[in-house]
Formats: C-alpha cells, sequence, structure tokens
C-alpha cells in the first residue's frame, strides 16, 4: 500500500490553488480575530517553512485586512512588518467620524487596490433634503454636502499616491433606528450604501460615482 500523499507533494500549481481558496473574500480584523489559530484559514501558515513562503504572498493579494479605527494602522504596521505591509491589497477601516487623517495616506502603501472606509452611526438628512425617494444623482448630491469636507484632502492623497487604488465608503444615511433594531425601523427612513470614490474630471481630484444600496428604505415617511 502506498504511504498517504502529502500536502509537499502535490504539484506547486495545486497548492498555490488551494492557497487562493483558502484566502478567497476572506476579511480579518486584526484586533479581534473571530476563529481561533487552529480553525482560521490562516493557520496554514504554521504547517511548515515552504508553506509559510508560498501562501502568505496569496494571503495579502487576496485577504482584506480589516481595522476597527485608523489609529491601528501603525500597529498593523508593526505587527506585520513594511515588506509585508507594502503586500496589502486590500484594507477597510471603520470608525470614522469625521476627518481621514493624513496618517492613513503615510501608512498605507502605494500598491493598495481596494480601501473601505466605514462611517460611524448615520448621518442625518439636511432641511433641504427631498421628502420622496432620492435618486442616485441626489444621493450623491447628499454625500457630497456631507461627506466632501472630511474626506478632502486626504482620499486626493491617496487617489495620487496608489494609481490603482479604488476607494468606497460605507454609511447610513437618513435617521436609521438605533443599532439598526427592526422593530422599529417600519417608520425610519434611511438607506445602508456603499459608494465608490473616482478619480475626478476638469481639475477635480476625486468625485462620487456608483452607488451601492444595502439597504433601502428612502420610501418610508415618517409620521
Amino acid at each position: 500500500m502506498n504511504p498517504p500523499l502529502c500536502f509537499l507533494h502535490l504539484p506547486t500549481e495545486v497548492r498555490l490553488l488551494v492557497y487562493r481558496h483558502l484566502f478567497s473574500e476572506l476579511s480579518v480584523t486584526v484586533a479581534s480575530a473571530t476563529l481561533s489559530p487552529e480553525q482560521a484559514p490562516w493557520a496554514i501558515f504554521r504547517t511548515c517553512r515552504t508553506c509559510y513562503d508560498e501562501s502568505l504572498p496569496i494571503f495579502y493579494e487576496l485577504a482584506t485586512i480589516s481595522l476597527k479605527h485608523e489609529a491601528y494602522l501603525h500597529v498593523l504596521r508593526r505587527k506585520i512588518g513594511p515588506d509585508n505591509m507594502a503586500r496589502l491589497q486590500s484594507v477597510a477601516l471603520g470608525g470614522f467620524r469625521n476627518m481621514v487623517h493624513k496618517t492613513v495616506v503615510e501608512d498605507l502603501p502605494a500598491t493598495l487596490r481596494k480601501l473601505f472606509l466605514g462611517w460611524k452611526g448615520n448621518t442625518a438628512f439636511s432641511n433641504t433634503t427631498p421628502k420622496s425617494h432620492l435618486d442616485d444623482d441626489q444621493m450623491r448630491d447628499f454625500l457630497e454636502w456631507s461627506f466632501r469636507h472630511y474626506l478632502d484632502p486626504s482620499v486626493g492623497d491617496l487617489l495620487a499616491k496608489a494609481p490603482n487604488l479604488r476607494i468606497f465608503l460605507d454609511t447610513i444615511i437618513g435617521n436609521a433606528p438605533p443599532n439598526m433594531d427592526p422593530a422599529s425601523a417600519g417608520t425610519s427612513r434611511y438607506a445602508v450604501v456603499r459608494v465608490e470614490i473616482v478619480r475626478g474630471q476638469d481639475g477635480e481630484k476625486w468625485s462620487w460615482g456608483h452607488v451601492d444600496r444595502k439597504i433601502d428604505r428612502l420610501k418610508v415617511v415618517e409620521p
């Protein structure tokens, strides 16, 4: 009887496919990982040096590194080192309440391809916001009024630094119920959106792109 096949006996091409399967669409929260080291996909790093060396670049290529606050960027850099920091392809930063600070521009690598900015809480409508359902252009006008002063100049500097970068803003607009409680959502007029921030034209550093509505309750009129 032939001995069982060792993972390292597989062709390199097959092992690389396994790594890509493990890390595809993976999101890793640095501050509080939800999986134990033994259960997490990155447990393969601990198998042997060969697996570590082969899988690490694929991990940084495919996984999204999620940080609860921009202040943790320096913690991430200290944990993984400058070489691995330069391999990062996708980062999610949460906890924003106002400005995107210059440290984000300084700490993120120029090779980054995706950046998700998560805004904490919800942004209430202004008195001039239409009471009817908002189309995408009206949504962009509202976002411009609400967020331009928070995102300038850092977003423009990020796009200039990282030529292949795509930036997305995740936010709640309107009057969302506390903690998104379904029991009180029936009379709440709000939307949960992800909007892409794209490179601008005619001298503008950036502008608003596609609006993806995760939840759209803008047709609901409050009593």
